[in-house]
């Protein structure tokens, strides 16, 4: 009964974790106007993970998505930060397991201090990206 037991937990354990890796998603959009030189597509990096979390490459830009070693999912300007352990946006509360896409706080390192940002999102809908910008590039030319 017992050898069934921990085979019953350790097949729950398996399909828990593979629950989990399926919910983050291959592309993911960041979207903080604080930051333009950050915002767009990132994708997810394969064959990368860090601190037992995936890794997010920006398309065409320096920017990076990952998780901290105090589970918070960090936005990197460079892949330096990556194993510095530092960004310039981070979720305000640790993501246990859940991805950047799913975390509705978010905030930004300025003057020695993280500042709540509700401006700063990051999506799995590509569509959505595109309107976000599509309306600050409409506020801009009122």
């Amino acid at each position: 009964v017992l050898a069934s037991q921990e085979k019953f937990l350790e097949a729950q354990a398996k399909k828990q974790s593979s629950s989990i890796e399926e919910e983050h998603p291959s592309s993911l959009w960041l979207l903080a106007s604080r930051y333009p030189n950050l915002q767009g597509e990132y994708r997810k990096q394969e064959t990368r993970r860090e601190r037992n979390e995936p890794v997010w490459r920006q398309v065409g830009g320096e920017g990076w998505i990952f998780s901290t070693s105090k589970g918070r999912w960090f936005v990197t300007d460079s892949e330096n930060g990556i194993e510095k352990n530092g960004g310039v946006m981070a979720s305000v509360s640790p993501h246990k397991g859940c991805p950047p896409n799913k975390m509705e706080q978010w905030q930004f390192f300025f003057d020695s201090s993280w500042q709540p940002d509700s401006a700063i999102r990051i999506t799995d809908k590509q569509a959505e990206a595109q309107e976000h910008r599509l309306c600050l590039a409409q506020a801009q030319l009122r």
